[in-house]
């Protein structure tokens, strides 16, 4: 709430309001209030475009809404400016897999199933994938296999 009052009654030029910005943003985030951090955070940059807090928060607010693309041509932009933002290097690497999961399907179950385990939160860190289903007939062997997938898939989501 102080975020909000002291934005409003703030003149736009005011310096402290990129930091009230980006403090707004960095609650938004541990919120999951991903849109609202994201806006934050491209006004701060709409300011300062180097500014590194405001490129990791949208960063941050992309990678929470799916925005993957987004969320690598900003980071990309960060490691330029910071190229040795350890940070930066392991969102890269989480970005760069969400990315093939979203457009391959490829996925870590092993990992899935050890992050489910040991995670009370329910949202596991992967993309959806959105690439081409193709429908085909399978054999007999493959219809058994899949049964014993689905049994074991509702196994792992009941853990």
């Amino acid at each position: 709430m102080f975020f909000f009052s002291g934005i409003s009654s703030s003149k736009p030029s005011d310096p402290e309001i990129s930091l009230l910005s980006l403090n707004r943003a960095q609650a938004r985030l541990h919120l999951n209030h991903f849109e609202g951090a994201l806006n934050d955070s491209l006004d701060v940059l709409k300011e300062n475009p180097h500014d590194i807090k405001a490129l990791y928060r949208s960063v941050k607010a992309h990678y929470g809404l799916e925005n993957y693309d987004e969320a690598s041509v900003q980071l990309k932009k960060l490691l330029t400016l910071e190229p040795d933002n350890k940070d930066g290097k392991r969102e890269l690497n989480a970005i760069e897999t969400r990315i093939k999961e979203r457009r391959n399907g490829l996925y870590d179950f092993n990992e899935m199933i050890k992050e489910a385990k040991s995670s009370s939160n329910p949202r596991l860190n992967n993309a959806s994938f959105v690439g081409p289903v193709q429908i085909t007939e399978v054999s007999y062997t493959e219809k058994m296999f899949m049964k014993r997938s689905l049994a074991l898939s509702c196994k792992i989501a009941r853990v």
